[in-house]
């Protein structure tokens, strides 16, 4: 009937907001940040499956606010919904096409066929760039960035920089296959309503976030050229792999390349490499300012927020209910008739029946306390009252012998008779004696009572069975029988 089930309860509470995001620094101020702690935190999540920071999903990051307290009690769940603010990274990205008419080739003369200077150029949205990598023996895969940062307006914004990636294979300087791309890095920031999971346990804290898009804007932080520069300026070689050929990338080119080989069966498909980009940039932006740009704030702003706890509560099944109703409907009728039939008809009782005298009392000047003494009296009793007396009775009547009481009013004159017919004593003595009690072997126990003794003695046979059944005959008391009998 009862079941276990969540129950949520939300209430209104008003939260703190004491971190803000520093989107411009003075004149004699240092953003005092280390990339290669940010892109190593952004490769442990995005590589090797890592947990995000709790303000962290990945792509955005979230302007913290304070928890609530807890109301007391068994909380399963628990989580808080509140308005705040999202920052994030997107690229804007398209390929280089024509790549031989873009690229140039300086041979090493000590080993012309495996070591060059590669110098590449282009233009992406009126903004002209060039990079040079170096291309060697033992490094058959490469995975470069680099950047301009003063290629002018773009989209709403006065400034802009191109993060340029290039990848692929080079197997000697003649014979190579790479792939180009040229980003925009543009950054956001949004409005909308963030729901935090309250459990210290939480993998992931962040449950949803649902973003205003008509709140959705730019906001391009005044530190943004130093972030993109000093992004390119840490190198890595991958010395592990067999063969002795290595992988030749910066710090941010590892982290595309391995994405791109976890999530993708070619890294250096254009769309997988645009993809793998995309996506690691805005989570290395999100994991900068969670660890150095959202700072401490003089100003503190307040925000209503939603607590929702659920706890696990028993509820009733309706249906079980409805039966279990059904059922004392159903003995609540039963008692109003049982009520209703005491009110109309009463009982042949005057008292309840307690004990033997009780039940003497319900016997006397009754057929029945006739006919059970006539059959103990009878020569083949064994014992067995109620089956010998009913079955000499049945026979006689052609269907079930039922008992009532007659003159039931009269507490003095109520005695019991066979149903149907109020028979005085001498009639219903001389139907049961027909029967054949007390003349040798009752039809209720032919069958079963064994043949007594030829030497056993017939205890009152000798005389007429109304005169033995007689209560004066039985009685040594005169003053008792005439007060049983109402003589």
């Amino acid at each position: 009937m009862l079941f276990e089930q969540p129950y949520d309860h939300t209430k209104n509470v008003s939260l703190s907001q004491e971190y803000a995001l520093v989107a411009t620094l003075g004149i004699n101020d240092s953003p005092d940040w280390d990339l290669a702690t940010v892109i190593g935190a952004a490769s442990s999540t995005k590589v090797y499956g890592g947990t995000y920071p709790q303000w962290v999903d990945g792509n955005h990051t979230f302007r913290s606010f304070t928890f609530p307290t807890l109301p007391k009690g068994n909380i399963t769940q628990a989580s808080v919904a509140a308005n705040t603010s999202a920052y994030f990274a997107r690229l804007d990205c398209q390929m280089l096409s024509n790549l031989e008419d873009h690229l140039g080739k300086t041979l090493n003369p000590q080993n012309p066929t495996r070591s060059a200077t590669f110098n590449l150029n282009g233009t992406d949205n009126d903004c002209e760039w060039n990079m040079n990598f170096q291309v060697s023996s033992g490094f058959d895969t490469y995975l470069f960035t680099g950047v301009k940062t003063d290629c002018g307006d773009y989209g709403g914004s006065g400034s802009s920089g191109r993060l340029i990636i290039v990848g692929g294979t080079v197997e000697s300087t003649s014979k190579y296959n790479l792939t180009v791309v040229s980003c925009v890095p543009t950054y956001w920031t949004a409005s909308g309503r963030l729901t935090m999971d309250l459990d210290p346990n939480a993998r992931s804290p962040i449950k949803k976030w649902s973003e205003t898009t008509a709140a959705t804007k730019e906001l391009r932080p005044g530190w943004w050229p130093l972030f993109e520069q000093q992004l390119q300026q840490v190198s890595t070689v991958d010395t592990t792999k067999t063969l002795g050929n290595a992988d030749s990338t910066t710090a941010t080119g590892r982290l595309i390349l391995d994405y791109g080989r976890r999530h993708f069966s070619d890294p250096f498909a254009v769309d997988s490499l645009i993809r793998s980009t995309q996506e690691v940039y805005a989570t290395v932006y999100a994991e900068l300012l969670n660890t150095f740009m959202i700072r401490q704030s003089s100003i503190v702003d307040h925000v209503d927020a939603d607590l929702t706890t659920t706890t696990n509560r028993l509820f009733v099944s309706n249906a079980i209910a409805g039966v279990i109703l059904g059922f004392l409907a159903a003995v609540a009728a039963i008692l109003i008739l049982i009520f209703v039939y005491t009110e109309r008809h009463h009982s042949v009782l005057f008292e309840e029946p307690v004990g033997i005298l009780g039940y003497a009392g319900l016997l006397v000047d009754s057929v029945v306390y006739r006919m059970a003494v006539t059959m103990r009296d009878a020569t083949n009793f064994r014992g067995k009252t109620t089956e010998n007396v009913m079955g000499a009775v049945e026979p006689s009547r052609g269907s079930i012998a039922v008992f009532e009481m007659a003159e039931r009013g009269d507490p003095k004159r109520a005695h019991i008779v066979v149903q149907g017919k109020l028979l005085n004593d001498e009639e219903a003595l001389r139907s049961f004696m027909q029967a054949g009690v007390g003349q040798g072997v009752s039809p209720a126990t032919t069958k079963n009572t064994p043949e007594v003794a030829r030497n056993e003695k017939h205890v009152g046979m000798t005389a007429p069975p109304t005169e033995r059944l007689l209560p004066s005959k039985r009685s040594a008391s005169p003053k008792l029988v005439n007060a049983q009998y109402g003589k």
